[in-house]
């Protein structure tokens, strides 16, 4: 009986070993707020060769503090085999958009990558300083799926400031294409469009405007 007792012991302790072995294999990454697997969990699951399975419907939070949308940057790089490398001089444009926007331009398999650099202020400073690397004062402006012309969307403080424009009153200001910006502009909200010339004065204009009260 305690020859039976021990057995039954020592099969025990083994498929507990070899579950502990099996679950050991499976590794799981978050990236911006969505867990990739090492393998097809479902037959509904992507591959991403950066990351690894995913499933498309799934559903992070796409805000940070005070209800504001998070953002991140939009790499596109030069070749798709440096988009893995993730290196500075590789960068072809970066474009700093809400994440729900840019997850629509990035594939998985193209020369596209989302970036996040903690908060949204630092997100945005770092993607200012990779827009500038190896882009003329045009390229850097082009929407991913063509061109399109770069406008500052600007946030007021309240309603009644919109109408009158003023620097003081700005909360803050996004440069974006505008076909991004008119999803965001209501014609009852806080929001207002501008442009300011070329798409490098608008650039240099916006990035003044939010950086007057933050």
């Amino acid at each position: 009986m305690q020859k039976i007792v021990l057995g039954l012991l020592a099969a025990t302790a083994l498929i507990v070993s070899v579950a502990t072995v099996a679950e050991a294999k499976v590794r799981v990454s978050v990236y911006l707020g969505v867990p990739y697997y090492d393998y097809q969990v479902g037959p509904d699951y992507l591959y991403d060769e950066n990351h690894g399975w995913y499933r498309p419907d799934y559903q992070p939070a796409y805000h940070v503090g005070n209800g504001r949308p998070q953002l991140v940057c939009l790499v596109t790089f030069f070749r798709r085999d440096q988009v893995s490398a993730g290196a500075d001089a590789n960068v072809q444009r970066a474009q700093l958009l809400p994440r729900r926007i840019a997850q629509r331009y990035d594939g998985p398999n193209d020369r596209r990558r989302i970036f996040v650099y903690g908060s949204n202020r630092k997100t945005r400073e770092t993607c200012r300083y990779l827009a500038g690397l190896n882009n003329d004062p045009q390229g850097n402006n082009q929407n991913p799926g063509g061109t399109d012309e770069l406008v500052c969307l600007v946030t007021f403080f309240q309603r009644d400031q919109v109408n009158g424009g003023a620097d003081a009153d700005v909360e803050r200001a996004q440069a974006l294409p505008r076909s991004i910006a008119e999803q965001y502009d209501g014609p009852d909200d806080r929001n207002r469009i501008f442009v300011y010339g070329s798409n490098q004065k608008t650039r240099e204009t916006c990035n003044y405007l939010d950086r007057i009260n933050n």
